[in-house]
């Protein structure tokens, strides 16, 4: 179930910490095959959590916006230390590719594209081999009879009919629709699953409060403004709170905002996006080529991918320094 033990405070932020950073060195692959590793190291070799609460857990961070697997890491932390445990997490994870993209770019101005495609194939290869054999072992698990196998083999179809990322969304929406109506179990222990004491009642309307004065805040006050480094935030803010579909559909958003590419037509998405918050982006703060050098890059680092975004601000030619902008 969700957390086990008593581990004293601080020894169990430790550990959250030590493995989350485990896996922030060697979970290649991207948010999709991430899950396959964070299967593997808790819930099969930690036995933090079970698969049923592994399972709530994946598909409630693909339901909300922004980078799919580092919120995963985050609320497996929660449950297991509570709110330091889930930054533990949430810092483990993401410092090692945090620290390699800065770097990055702050050298690929001198040194171009530093990476050979081919390993960054290779890399990719191995991750796909992960992911199968996390989807097998799900698979077992959470859909062991007709009408639950059934689900999941519609849901795959229609994830390769729709486009993306609304069409995920609307199938994780039916998906649960269909699940209350017909999938109910006699013995229901989701309440088990979250701990009630591991945040406070106020925490929860705390944070969609953050939430809305950092996206809808920082928007209008780009807006309203006339400070330059203000919609340099704004940009980045919006592409984590506003995208769905995990750290590869940000990469395509930033890509039409910062530099762009013509690596796929997102026009249309995001000027819906825009015409929300009625403000012109910002454009050309960097070259395709340093777009694609780091786009590349962060796809063959172990880690999340919305790192990428400290690589963009530390190569911008933006309103700010380049450490400074890497740091927002």
């Amino acid at each position: 179930m969700g957390v086990v033990g008593a581990l004293p405070r601080m020894k169990r932020f430790g550990e959250v910490f030590l493995v989350a950073l485990r896996l922030g060195l060697t979970s290649f692959g991207g948010p999709i095959a991430h899950v396959g590793y964070f299967r593997q190291e808790y819930v099969t070799r930690q036995q933090w959590l079970d698969e049923r609460a592994f399972a709530s857990l994946v598909a409630l961070c693909h339901f909300l916006p922004g980078p799919t697997s580092s919120q995963l890491g985050f609320a497996i932390g929660l449950m297991r230390a509570g709110i330091t445990g889930g930054i533990a997490a949430f810092v483990g994870f993401t410092l090692p590719s945090a620290a390699l993209m800065v770097s990055l770019g702050f050298g690929v101005n001198a040194f171009g594209d530093l990476l050979d495609m081919g390993l960054i194939n290779g890399l990719k290869a191995v991750a796909a081999a992960v992911l199968v054999v996390a989807l097998w072992g799900m698979t077992k698990q959470l859909a062991p009879d007709f009408t639950r196998a059934s689900v999941a083999c519609a849901s795959f179809f229609a994830a390769l009919i729709l486009p993306a990322p609304f069409g995920i969304l609307a199938i994780l929406m039916v998906a649960a629709i269909f699940g209350v109506l017909f999938l109910r179990s006699e013995h229901d222990d989701s309440d088990d699953e979250i701990p009630a004491h591991i945040l406070p009642r106020f925490a929860p309307f705390a944070a969609l409060g953050a939430f809305v004065v950092l996206v809808v805040g920082g928007v209008l006050a780009a807006t309203l403004t006339d400070l330059p480094w203000l919609d340099f935030v704004a940009v980045f803010l919006r592409s984590g709170a506003l995208v769905f579909g995990g750290g590869h559909v940000v990469l395509v958003m930033l890509s039409d905002i910062v530099a762009p590419t013509n690596l796929i037509s997102v026009e249309q998405y995001l000027g819906q996006i825009e015409s929300l918050f009625f403000v012109n982006l910002p454009s050309n703060w960097i070259t395709g080529e340093q777009f694609l050098a780091g786009y590349g890059a962060v796809q063959a680092i172990p880690g999340p991918l919305f790192t990428f975004a400290g690589y963009l601000g530390a190569v911008a030619d933006g309103p700010m320094p380049n450490w400074l902008g890497a740091f927002l």
